[in-house]
């Protein structure tokens, strides 16, 4: 089974993630193949040439603060980011996905963007990891010392939290503490099983 994680920024996405490999499933990351690609001196040189010397810090490395504080403030030059990278991306997930179907093995891919790719990942079913505002606000602010302006304009990138509900075959509500949040992945992982087993879709919230 290729499952598909996503969720709104600051929702705690990653953390479900880190929690699955915990419980032993194997987990990819598209922030992680960025930070991949990033590294690589081709993209690097790309990136100069789009952004100028002003994103890489004295190693010769991107500055990932720097290029966000560029690319969230001009949609034309987030368009030119994403259409360097998101390609990519898709191509190594695709490559992951491919190999764990011949392999008959679960996956998991975590991809923030998941739905506003538009399809382009061959997921089976797709979990939300939710959140309401103020919580998203409160962390957003305590983590990366964003105002609530930097919060909504990150936001505003993305569907709206209610749409990827909408869209989504399972919601996990992640308004607690870890163990809270720890509890709900473990119901979602009983679910999955009585899912693949009986079809059971009488109950997609956690």
């Amino acid at each position: 089974m290729i499952i598909g994680l996503t969720g709104g920024i600051g929702c705690g996405k990653s953390e479900v993630a880190r929690i699955l490999r915990e419980r032993g499933l194997k987990v990819i990351s598209a922030d992680d193949i960025v930070h991949e690609l990033l590294r690589e001196a081709w993209v690097k040189a790309k990136l100069r040439e789009l952004f100028g010397d002003c994103i890489f810090d004295d190693r010769g490395e991107v500055n990932r603060k720097s290029l966000a504080g560029i690319v969230f403030k001009d949609d034309s030059k987030l368009s030119s980011l994403n259409s360097l990278l998101h390609p990519l991306v898709r191509e190594r997930i695709k490559v992951e996905i491919e190999r764990a179907r011949k392999a008959n093995d679960d996956l998991v891919v975590e991809i923030p963007l998941l739905f506003e790719a538009g399809g382009a990942y061959d997921v089976d079913l797709v979990v939300v990891v939710t959140a309401s505002l103020d919580v998203v606000v409160e962390r957003l602010r305590k983590s990366r010392g964003w105002s609530e302006e930097e919060i909504r304009d990150r936001m505003s990138k993305q569907l709206p939290l209610e749409e990827k509900e909408r869209l989504a075959d399972y919601v996990i509500y992640n308004d607690g503490d870890l163990k809270e949040l720890e509890r709900k992945v473990d119901l979602l992982l009983s679910k999955l099983k009585l899912r693949s087993k009986e079809d059971d879709h009488s109950d997609d919230r956690c």
